[in-house]
């Protein structure tokens, strides 16, 4: 009887024929080989992230079958969290901003991140924009003087947005825009700015320059004009009489001042002056005993302002004892309302 012929797959393919395409194989127990399982494809739910200037972040899936797998960045302003797993993993790709110093100018970056599994690897790729940058020279606020100013600043993008597409607008109708035309050699902006005349006192306006994404502002402060004014505005003095100090303030200007409403028993110890200047209002005993109010007219060419003096019914003795007998009753009604707080034991 004749034996069988134990024949395997790989011969009888061989002797039917047919190719099949080379895998590897195994050494096995007894000396029997086997195909390896072919390893498992390393998939990513994302492969890019565009980034504005700002620090950014995202999450993304990472598929690497029972296979572990580690990450690298290409660039130290991107970090990946965790770097490294196996099978499923969700993991962070943080972005740090891209903003412009001094030393540099603002220019867009890319990176990337390399997920690796044995043999396989996917990559994510990070682009992000540079920081808009819009600077002026020269540099710091602008102090126009209170009779009217001009002042031209060069305006510099460093190439973040065209200096021709700018767009300047100014919060107070003072400061106003002269002109603003670009350099198409320097690609740089000149504007050219305006303060009207200020007859008040020191006053605040910005000008905000808008060139794409890019915004920068111009602070003005204006110094104080000629303007008329007094501290107090109003002065009350007792019924028998007596002095107050007034400040006169017409800054850059000289100015007069005249009573004008109860010259009778009002008089000043200076009637002209400069700039800011004291001056004692001095009154005379009032022998009607009821209120009076007179009035000071101040006026420097530029402006004006009155002034006005209130002699009371009351002596000097009678308007203490009245605000210290006022201030004891208030006291004593705050000091009873919080004894009562403490005291009182809370309602259950």
């Amino acid at each position: 009887m004749r034996k069988p012929i134990a024949i395997g797959v790989a011969s009888l393919v061989i002797l039917m024929g047919l190719s099949v395409p080379a895998v590897a194989t195994a050494a096995a127990p007894g000396g029997l080989t086997y195909a390896a399982a072919p390893a498992t494809k390393l998939k990513l739910s994302k492969d890019s992230l565009t980034a504005k200037y700002k620090a950014d972040s995202t999450k993304l899936t990472v598929k690497s079958g029972k296979a572990s797998w580690t990450a690298t960045s290409s660039a130290p302003w991107v970090t990946v969290t965790p770097e490294s797993g196996s099978d499923k993993t969700q993991v962070t790709i943080s972005v740090a901003a891209n903003l412009v110093t001094d030393e540099s100018d603002p220019t867009p970056r890319s990176a990337s991140v390399t997920f690796t599994s044995g043999v396989n690897s996917a990559t994510f790729i990070v682009n992000q924009a540079a920081q808009p940058y819009i600077g002026f020279s020269p540099g710091g606020d602008w102090v126009p003087v209170w009779t009217g100013d001009t002042k031209t600043f060069t305006v510099d993008t460093r190439g973040s947005a065209p200096a021709y597409n700018c767009t300047i607008k100014t919060n107070d109708p003072w400061l106003s825009v002269v002109s603003y035309t670009t350099d198409d050699i320097t690609g740089k902006g000149s504007l050219t700015l305006a303060a009207a005349e200020n007859i008040g006192k020191f006053r605040n306006a910005t000008a905000k320059v808008s060139c794409g994404d890019g915004v920068g502002k111009i602070k003005v402060r204006q110094d104080e004009g000629p303007y008329m004014g007094t501290l107090p505005g109003v002065l009350i003095l007792p019924n028998e009489g007596g002095t107050g100090k007034v400040k006169v303030n017409s800054p850059h200007a000289d100015w007069t001042g005249q009573v004008t409403s109860g010259a009778d028993w009002i008089s000043l110890s200076a009637t002209s002056g400069l700039d800011a200047q004291w001056i004692t209002v001095t009154v005379a005993a009032n022998p009607a005993g009821a209120d009076r109010t007179g009035s000071v007219h101040f006026q420097n060419g530029y402006d004006m302002t009155d002034l006005t003096v209130t002699q009371t019914s009351q002596t000097l003795k009678q308007a203490v004892l009245d605000y210290s007998t006022v201030y004891k009753m208030v006291t004593s009604i705050i000091s009873y309302a919080i004894l009562v707080r403490v005291v009182t034991p809370a309602t259950p």
